[in-house]
């Protein structure tokens, strides 16, 4: 199971933990400005958004390999939704939502388009709190 444990109260930095079921242990992956981790679909990676300098972006690690992280797009978000196949996320910011991919153009569709008339403009907010 992975879950993000804020730092302090108000902080805007945290860590992407791994909580191991077998073992009942717990393994800290990365630390900063960080959040909204998901597994890849077949287990063997992790995406999550790095919210340094307040630009939050998708990036991807293997849990064996946490110092290896990369992004994994240049696209700027504000929230990362989940793997929709093994090499494509989908994220958001307070606009648009992007399917972001590895192996194919990025997709973009207004939130207006998908929400309609009911749709308002989120205020914004950091990327990982």
């Amino acid at each position: 199971m992975l879950y993000t444990r804020e730092d302090s109260k108000g902080s805007s930095t945290g860590t992407i933990v791994l909580y191991e079921f077998e073992t009942g242990r717990t393994r800290d992956l990365v630390h900063g400005a960080v959040g909204q981790a998901f597994w890849s679909p077949d287990d063997s990676r992790i995406a999550y958004v790095n919210g340094a300098d307040q630009h939050g972006q998708v990036w991807v690690m293997t849990p064996d390999a946490p110092d290896k992280a990369a992004a994994f797009a240049a696209q700027t978000i504000a929230a990362l939704h989940g793997w929709v196949d093994a090499h494509t996320v989908l994220a958001s910011d307070t606009q648009n939502a992007y399917w972001l991919s590895e192996d194919k153009p990025q997709q973009t569709i207004s939130l207006r388009d998908i929400y309609g008339g009911r749709f308002h403009q989120a205020k914004h907010r950091t990327p990982c709190g």
